[in-house]
């Protein structure tokens, strides 16, 4: 299996792919080789996931760069037509993982030694300078891709049986590396600092903009997390600590409660991030969608 290109615009039959049902194929790039996985990963506390690819999987494989979003999110993606003809590829659908989030390959892991990279700046898909910004990048979390949030609705997954969600938040060039605790995860008591979670299952989120009060009363713009939809039904893992976390549901806000030690007089509320993550400049960034001051640097922490 071979292509010549990624560019959307020159494809040729010749580089239509079908690796359906094919466990870790190899792709040749000119001389060499790259390495596929569709799903290869480890969770704590169980085995190592490896799954073929779907048997639908036939198309092109594409760079995916919408001039709206970071160049360091940009990606190569599979479009999966009905045809080898190139004119098949605007009707085609991209490929999915299992938890309905796009496949790809990210910018990040392309470097100086993939060949794939070499492709992309032959083709002038981007500049060479674009690359290594974007492969200093760290997208993950020991062998998890953190989700890329450059923009409000992006869709991401959500598994509720972790207790914190790690995402990477980017604007023009600049990234922060966040990591949150989940409104769905909860300290056994309040003597605890451990979290727990009394919900399984899965659902695809997106971040929107939310009003805050803080402590001393001031009004600021915060991301709320709303719940799209479930990709694994929500099932009661720790019944004893579900009257202490809001039931996820459907179209909803996240929710938490106000007084986790005293259930009956407290109210759900919706979820946001921090006073102090709301207050980074690419968090401001993404809630105004107005660019950085260039004097800001490339990555922060929180």
């Amino acid at each position: 299996m071979r292509i010549e290109t990624l560019d959307a615009t020159r494809l040729r039959s010749s580089d239509f792919i079908d690796i359906g049902a094919v466990m870790d194929p190899t792709l040749r790039v000119g001389d060499s080789r790259v390495h596929l996985h569709y799903v290869n990963h480890h969770r704590s506390g169980f085995p190592n996931v490896r799954r073929p690819f779907p048997q639908s999987t036939r198309g092109f494989f594409y760079f995916h760069a919408p001039s709206d979003q970071p160049e360091i999110t940009w990606q190569v993606r599979f479009r999966v037509t009905e045809t080898s003809s190139p004119t098949s590829f605007k009707s085609g659908s991209d490929l999915l993982y299992p938890n309905l989030t796009p496949w790809c390959i990210r910018l990040s892991t392309i470097d100086s030694q993939n060949p794939l990279r070499e492709l992309l700046l032959r083709d002038g898909l981007i500049a060479e300078a674009v690359t290594a910004i974007a492969t200093n990048v760290d997208t993950k979390n020991g062998m998890r891709a953190l989700p890329m949030i450059h923009s409000l609705g992006q869709t991401f997954n959500v598994d509720f049986r972790r207790t914190t969600l790690d995402a990477i938040f980017c604007a023009n060039s600049h990234h922060f590396k966040y990591r949150m605790h989940t409104p769905f995860a909860t300290p056994k008591s309040t003597s605890e600092t451990l979290r727990r979670n009394p919900y399984a299952g899965s659902a695809l989120c997106c971040f929107e903009a939310h009003k805050s009060t803080s402590s001393n009363g001031m009004t600021y713009d915060n991301m709320a997390i709303r719940i799209l939809k479930l990709t694994e039904p929500v099932t009661v893992v720790e019944p004893e600590l579900a009257h202490k976390v809001p039931w996820p549901e459907e179209e909803q806000l996240a929710m938490i409660y106000k007084k986790a030690g005293c259930m009956k007089l407290a109210e759900p509320r919706p979820w946001t991030l921090t006073f102090k993550a709301a207050a980074n400049p690419v968090i401001r960034a993404i809630l105004q969608r107005s660019p950085l001051l260039d004097d800001i640097p490339n990555s922060f922490s929180c």
